[in-house]
């Protein structure tokens, strides 16, 4: 909190620190270019400025909150079902571990389809629940056709039906 208080001269910290890092950092790494001190600053305060016009929103802020903990809790239910699903019971709680660690692979740089999701999570379930992996890697499947394969196929087809409404009928007339 102490940080949030002191937020622009902690950017304008920031800025000298990392300006200068990036700089240096430039000057052996082919194809990273240095960013000035300023465009840092101004970035820096951009964010910050965004921060403190979502954060006035309080009541907007509270339903987001609330909005994304039934989220996570929805997907957390989904795996939970699914390790049901093939036989096996895990602690509630674990799913509502396994869910987020899984959702942090998506910040690795990997490129995407590599399945680094399905990895984290038949492992975790491996390792934490004693699920076989067999089983494990079956809960994982259900887990994400129910969560990934399945709403893309909902949105393919209501933008289909969308767009087919939409057009405009080019039926020609005969004279």
């Amino acid at each position: 909190m102490l940080s949030w208080r002191y937020r622009r001269r902690a950017i304008a910290v920031a800025a000298r620190r990392f300006g200068g890092l990036s700089a240096r950092i430039s000057a052996f790494v082919p194809g990273v270019r240095a960013v000035s001190v300023d465009r840092l600053r101004e970035r820096l305060e951009r964010f910050v400025d965004e921060v403190e016009r979502v954060s006035a929103d309080r009541r907007g802020v509270k339903r987001a909150l609330g909005y994304s903990t039934a989220g996570w809790l929805c997907l957390s239910l989904a795996l939970w079902l699914a390790v049901y699903a093939v036989g096996y019971e895990i602690p509630p709680e674990l799913a509502l571990f396994v869910v987020p660690i899984g959702a942090a692979t998506n910040v690795l740089p990997f490129p995407g389809g590599l399945g680094t999701l399905e990895a984290v999570f038949i492992l975790l379930l491996v390792a934490t629940a004693g699920v076989p992996a067999v089983e494990a890697a079956a809960a994982t499947l259900l887990y994400r056709a129910a969560t990934y394969w399945l709403p893309l196929l909902f949105g393919l087809g209501a933008v289909v039906v969308s767009n087919a409404s939409t057009r405009p009928n080019r039926r020609r007339k005969h004279p």
